[in-house]
């Protein structure tokens, strides 16, 4: 029973963490694509973990303005898991 308790606690808090971590880049992803007007964006994708082929195609597309990428999200992260992030160019 103790074993039962602590996986489920540790899965739980891990569980926390990620949906933390999602809302964060969420929300940067947000306010980076608020503030880049009509300014070009590049798709970063994490180099570490890779990514979706959505957000890879992004990437390969360079610099564009929003609401030129491919999938369904016009701003990183794609979907939870992605750690991708905007950069504006140009400034």
């Amino acid at each position: 029973l103790d074993l039962v308790r602590t996986l489920s606690r540790e899965m739980r808090n891990k569980r926390v963490a990620l949906a933390a971590e999602h809302s964060v880049l969420a929300a940067f992803g947000a306010g980076a694509a608020a503030v880049t007007g009509d300014d070009p964006v590049e798709w970063l994708v994490d180099p570490s973990t890779g990514c979706s082929a959505d957000c890879e195609a992004n990437r390969l597309a360079g610099p564009t303005r929003l609401g030129s990428f491919a999938g369904p999200s016009n701003y990183p992260p794609a979907f939870a898991g992605c750690r991708c992030l905007l950069r504006q160019v140009g400034r």
